[in-house]
């Protein structure tokens, strides 16, 4: 499940804030009591989108959950490239 944040200002950078959930060690299915969450899914593009996630996440509910960092390349004349904005 993912959690969209919206209307964040940050410095001209057109940003959306998401929290991801993944297990730790990248497998959904298990549980973090116990255990670091800093195992974060790999950047990936969804068009111009460039999608990140924080290095370390926290356990909720038993999964971990790492807060993402969205930026639209586009608009800043660039182009997604495996998850980062490239000129």
């Amino acid at each position: 499940m993912n959690t969209r944040i919206t209307g964040l200002l940050l410095v001209a950078l057109p940003l959306t804030l998401t929290l991801a959930t993944s297990g730790c060690g990248g497998e959904e299915e298990e549980d973090c009591v116990d255990r670091s969450c800093t195992t974060p899914p790999a950047a990936f593009c969804d068009g111009d989108l460039a999608v990140s996630y924080a290095t370390t996440g926290s356990c909720q509910l038993d999964a971990c959950r790492y807060a993402t960092t969205t930026v639209d390349c586009a608009q800043l004349e660039q182009t997604c490239v495996a998850g980062a904005c490239q000129p």
